[in-house]
């Protein structure tokens, strides 16, 4: 596992002695700039795109109604998000939920599963272990191959994939620095494609190295960053300002490029923050009239986020409250809701906002939850648990 300042998150499988990790992974929201705008799931087979819906610990079906989800004991439920039901748990496979296609979950642990949907999650088959490269490990080190932007195409799953070695920090000191950032910055990349009838993969190897040593990710996995295809060079160029000034606060809805803005404005010797949503036409590159969000003195707006469906920006108060506004039109959703950790985590949808938290209790592992939040009455009105995450820190 590695840390980050969020949270902990699993590298999946480490083989052999030679310590080479698969890691089923990407980033949090893998797609999830064009998810809600992807194709549906495909009917009969046919030959439509479909991207993954991310949800917290999990993905979504292309509905918004049900989300698949670990379930406590480190399997995979399904809960239906009007009311929190649960509607079947396979707690056989352990695994996470990576992409609904049609009447088919994908869920990545040791290998990639494909679980049948209409029979309430049954395993249908278990896919081959993907033929990676060998590659010379460096000293002290681990492997791992990264899978990230998964897509079906009718019977094909298709995904990309990249190596990535990380220091063992449990060999001792000292620590391969120099080996370390040499191998990580000419690492191989490729793509798969595995077949979901017969769990096949064919496994491509770019003639190309790439660079991640810098923050151990593929700046291409980066799913919050890739610019969306087709965008006219007027507006590459405002996703590209927003990149560098604005946090990255823009996303593609609809057949809009919209983006919010934060700016400072002198007031006599204070400051007041100014958020705004601004929204260009894809296909002639117009803009619209920007709409004013909130303005408030500097000290009372600590940030503004987009939440995880990207649909939404969460402005974030000194007081923790959170404002929800929508992105297609700058209308508020809710102006003050409380105890939402982490808003851009969350997920909206109508007047709900899912979000996970994790128990205060202390100890190797601690319970999870996923909750649902009337953002009308600000009350959870169901949650349900999840898999229990470990606080374990690693060794310095």
């Amino acid at each position: 596992m590695y840390l980050t300042k969020k949270k902990i998150q699993p590298v999946l499988l480490v083989l052999g002695a030679a310590c080479i990790g698969v890691y089923f992974g990407g980033v949090p929201g893998d797609g999830r700039l064009q998810a809600l705008g992807a194709a549906p799931a495909d009917k009969g087979r046919d030959a439509k795109v479909v991207e993954p819906i991310p949800f917290l610990d999990g993905v979504i079906d292309a509905e918004l109604r049900t989300a698949f989800v670990s379930s406590p004991k480190g399997g995979i439920q399904a809960i239906r998000l009007e009311d929190g039901k649960v509607l079947w748990t396979n707690d056989d496979c352990a695994a996470q939920p990576w992409l609904a296609a049609g009447d088919r979950l994908i869920a990545r642990g040791e290998r990639l599963f494909v679980l049948d949907l209409k029979k309430e999650g049954k395993l249908l088959r278990k896919c081959d272990a993907l033929p990676y490269p060998k590659v010379d490990i460096p000293e002290k080190c681990t492997v791992a191959f990264p899978l990230w932007g998964p897509r079906v195409a009718g019977d094909t799953l298709e995904a990309k994939w990249y190596a990535v070695a990380s220091i063992d920090r449990g060999k001792g000191r000292p620590f391969p620095f120099e080996a370390w950032t040499a191998f990580n910055k000419a690492v191989p990349v490729g793509t798969v494609k595995i077949n979901l009838e017969t769990g096949k993969a064919e496994l491509e190897t770019d003639p190309k190295t790439a660079d991640v040593s810098q923050g151990l990710i593929l700046e291409a996995a980066k799913a919050e960053k890739r610019m969306p295809a087709g965008l006219p060079e007027k507006l590459a160029a405002v996703w590209r300002q927003y990149h560098k000034d604005q946090d990255g606060r823009i996303t593609l809805v609809g057949e809009r490029l919209v983006g919010v803005s934060m700016t400072l404005e002198p007031v006599g010797q204070e400051f007041l923050k100014k958020v705004a949503l601004n929204a260009w036409d894809v296909k002639t590159g117009a803009a619209a009239d920007p709409v004013e969000l909130v303005k408030d003195k500097a000290i009372n707006i600590a940030n503004i986020v987009l939440t995880a469906d990207r649909r939404h920006a969460g402005v974030v108060f000194g007081t923790s409250a959170v404002a929800i506004y929508s992105l297609t039109d700058g209308k508020p959703v809710a102006k003050e809701v409380n105890g939402v950790p982490s808003p851009e985590e969350a997920f909206v949808d109508g007047k709900r906002l899912y979000y996970s938290e994790l128990a205060r209790d202390r100890g190797a592992e601690t319970a999870n939850a996923l909750k649902a939040l009337d953002l009308e009455s600000g009350k959870v009105v169901w949650e349900r648990g999840l898999k229990a995450r470990s606080t374990i820190p690693l060794p310095p």
